[in-house]
């Protein structure tokens, strides 16, 4: 069999997109310095659930990096993040000013957010003291968010 090329009108042709946010990141350490090499990871197509993870095919949880130490934990998180972020449209690392820009988010609620990052990592909220993620909501335009993180080891999972 022959493939055959056949001519198609589409010249009436429509294709609706939603509109989409651009999110510029800064990140920085309690005393307001600028975090470079913070890798910013959005998750517009899924939902962190309160109390666990929810996150299925997410590296950070891959059976690989549980039960390592932090060390080895962050290698593997780094070796993966450069696999990824040439391919995901929601990984972005921080430049030396602590900034990133993640585009064309869906508008959307809830969107969680996670930061990893080798010396610092985000606060636990009061609200779930069970997971290091934030969610926000995306709405038109563009928004700017600057997220404080904290020094690894500065609040215990769970407590």
């Amino acid at each position: 069999m022959i493939a055959q090329r056949i001519p198609v009108d589409i010249s009436d042709v429509v294709i609706e997109m939603e509109p989409t946010v651009e999110c510029e990141f800064i990140i920085v350490d309690e005393a307001g310095n600028s975090i470079s090499d913070a890798m910013i990871n959005m998750n517009p197509n899924r939902m962190l659930a309160p109390g666990f993870s929810s996150l299925v095919d997410f590296y950070c949880k891959s059976a690989s990096t549980i039960g390592k130490k932090q060390d080895q934990h962050f290698d593997e998180i780094q070796r993966m993040f450069r696999e990824n972020q040439k391919t995901s449209f929601y990984f972005r690392k921080t430049d030396a000013e602590g900034r990133a820009v993640i585009k064309n988010l869906p508008m959307k609620r809830n969107i969680g957010i996670s930061i990893q990052h080798e010396k610092f990592e985000l606060p636990i909220p009061d609200a779930n003291p069970f997971q290091r993620s934030t969610h926000v909501d995306m709405s038109a335009g563009s928004t700017q968010m600057k997220i404080i993180l904290q020094p690894i080891g500065t609040q215990v999972l769970g407590r």
